[in-house]
């Protein structure tokens, strides 16, 4: 009987032990927010520089004139880095605008990018051109547009990258009623593959 209270005893001494060293909740919490973090943080994402970029994007497209006012919009992209402040950017687009008679256009675009910083989240803003092919009625009619770009990229990794940019435009010619002109607005929102060039 005299071992059977040491062995309980015992174990009581144990059980106030590990009840006292063990961590708090608070303390648990903070621990498995802290590994989650290192698990999906980013590492160091310096990108651009000496990088090609492949892009998919998507959004929203707004036209004055010549085709119906709101649309959405696709495109596929690359991107080749030059040096650590600029980006040249060609551009493959698609947008669909219905309505009673509907629009369909096909868009070429080159832009150059000028990077603000390079760290996890990019500021960027630059130039381009674009030239639209508009189907609509049956007929199939051309038209150029200049645009600037203003967006931010989030470099999730040296390899990904997610980003919102906004184009503003101006085609500044009519040639033809029906056909894509004055101010034309694209936001969207884009996914990036980024690798190295060498």
């Amino acid at each position: 009987m005299g071992c059977y209270q040491r062995d309980v005893a015992l174990a009581q001494r144990a059980r106030a032990f590990f009840s006292a060293v063990r961590p708090s909740a608070a303390v648990r919490c903070v621990a498995a927010v802290a590994i989650a973090a290192l698990l999906v943080a980013p590492g160091t994402a310096r990108a651009y520089e000496e990088q090609i970029a492949l892009n998919v994007d998507a959004g929203y497209v707004y036209a004055q004139h010549g085709v119906p006012t709101h649309g959405v919009g696709v495109g596929v992209g690359a991107g080749i880095g030059l040096g650590d402040m600029f980006t040249l950017v060609l551009r493959g687009g698609y947008a669909g605008h219905p309505g009673e008679l509907p629009a369909h256009v096909l868009s070429a675009t080159a832009e150059l990018i000028y990077i603000v910083d390079i760290l996890t989240w990019v500021p960027f803003f630059g130039a381009g051109v674009d030239g639209h092919l508009i189907l609509r009625d049956g007929n199939a009619r051309g038209n150029v547009e200049f645009h600037g770009v203003l967006g931010l990229d989030y470099l999730h990794s040296r390899t990904l990258a997610f980003g919102l940019d906004v184009r503003v435009g101006y085609l500044p010619f009519e040639p033809t009623t029906n056909v894509l002109s004055g101010l034309r607005v694209q936001a969207g929102f884009r996914v990036s593959w980024l690798f190295s060039r060498w």
